[in-house]
């Protein structure tokens, strides 16, 4: 099944969702039928494809998907234990996938903190440029350099009051009677316990520096930040190329809780109307807060009304509450979808790293282009759209 294929399955069984997330306004038979949004969220196209970018691509497909509060391995960190976390745009999934690749080769030694220098100002001299002037205390080429070397960090280890006699102060070292210059700050590790932790520091600073370039990258729109974090570089090392690549899936849940952005990005409201019904949204609290965990608030009122020219009034109604059977949760930031229930997730299919990036031409590159993150492609059909058309409602 090809990529567009897997677009097209939005289109199924929306009759049926339409039926079971609409109603007529009461006392009018014959007026259009408005979207009813319940503390179980929005309406959602159960056919809409979801991506997930892991690195446990086998296990998904014998098991099918599980949270870590499950049992379910991960080294990608970051996220909630609760949920399993999917994007509904697969450029994100894509920038995912190039950041997993660079981060697997740096945790097996294969690429180093200064390749990473190299290969990112070829593709993004901007924020190569941005990192190097600002001089960051965490992250400068010398001191990267010393960190490939397996040298430690280690403040005033040689630098002290009673530096050699005759000793000449240089920098942040000293050059002692044999004319050799010492580094006060760096030193090789000895023991066993100094060089297990002088490579946890090189991982953390791996992972540290090519959050630092994706984001400069980001801000200077040349390349997607795909914000690692958490990231288990030590677990990383053992993924096979096997386990890691992406999997399209669809939900059999038909509701996603979204607040006024959310409800932009994916369609359900123009950018005007979403900023209008965001005070409406405030005063109810009845979205999910903190993008966490699936909570709610109870509403001070059991039900209450706001008339949007386009849409017909939307209704708030006390009766129904999220679960994690009924309710994904909506992150605007990289279009981030939460199930709560994996069994209600079904694969429709699975496809290794190397061949997706093969696909999409990203084979070689340490970063994914830029692209808006907050607007699908015009070429995708936005799930909040196909509700509304599915109901009659032009978008």
């Amino acid at each position: 099944m090809s990529l567009d294929d897997g677009r097209l399955l939005v289109l199924g069984a929306l009759g049926a969702l339409a039926l079971g997330g609409l109603s007529r306004r009461a006392g009018s038979s014959d007026a259009p039928l408005p979207l009813t949004f319940t503390r179980s969220g929005f309406p959602w196209p159960k056919s809409y494809p979801l991506y997930h970018a892991t690195t446990a691509l086998r296990a998904i497909g014998r098991q099918g998907f599980r949270t870590r509060s499950m049992g379910a391995k991960s080294s990608l960190g970051g996220g909630t234990d609760k949920a399993v976390s999917f994007t509904v745009d697969e450029r994100v999934a894509d920038a995912i996938l190039v950041g997993l690749y660079v981060l697997r080769h740096g945790a097996r030694k294969q690429m180093g903190l200064r390749d990473l220098w190299d290969s990112f100002l070829e593709e993004c001299p901007k924020a190569t440029a941005a990192l190097r002037d600002k001089n960051d205390v965490e992250h400068n080429l010398h001191d990267d350099e010393l960190r490939d070397r397996g040298l430690m960090h280690q403040d005033g280890f040689f630098h002290s009051r009673e530096m050699p006699e005759d000793a000449i102060p240089i920098g942040q070292g000293w050059m002692g009677r044999d004319r050799r210059y010492y580094h006060s700050w760096w030193r090789k590790p000895v023991t066993q316990q100094q060089k297990a932790k002088q490579n946890q520091s090189w991982m953390w600073s791996f992972v540290s520096l090519y959050n630092y370039f994706t984001g400069f990258g980001s801000s200077e729109k040349e390349c997607i930040w795909p914000l690692f974090t958490g990231t288990d570089m030590a677990a990383l090392a053992d993924v096979e190329d096997e386990d890691l690549g992406i999997v399209v899936a669809t939900c059999d849940i038909d509701r996603i809780c979204l607040d006024h952005v959310g409800a932009y990005q994916l369609g359900y409201l123009d950018r005007q109307h979403a900023n209008a019904w965001a005070h409406a949204l405030h005063e109810e609290n009845i979205y999910c807060e903190g993008g966490m965990d699936l909570r709610y608030r109870s509403s001070s009122r059991s039900r209450t009304t706001w008339g949007g020219a386009k849409m017909g009034p939307w209704t708030w109604s006390s009766g129904e509450e999220a679960t994690p059977s009924t309710s994904m949760a909506y992150l605007s930031s990289m279009m981030e979808v939460r199930v709560y229930d994996p069994s209600k997730l079904h694969i429709a299919y699975r496809q290794s790293l190397i061949s997706r990036l093969t696909q999409r031409g990203l084979v070689g590159r340490v970063s994914h282009p830029w692209f808006n993150e907050g607007t699908l492609p015009e070429d995708v059909l936005r799930p909040g759209h196909a509700v509304l058309a599915a109901a009659g409602v032009s978008p």
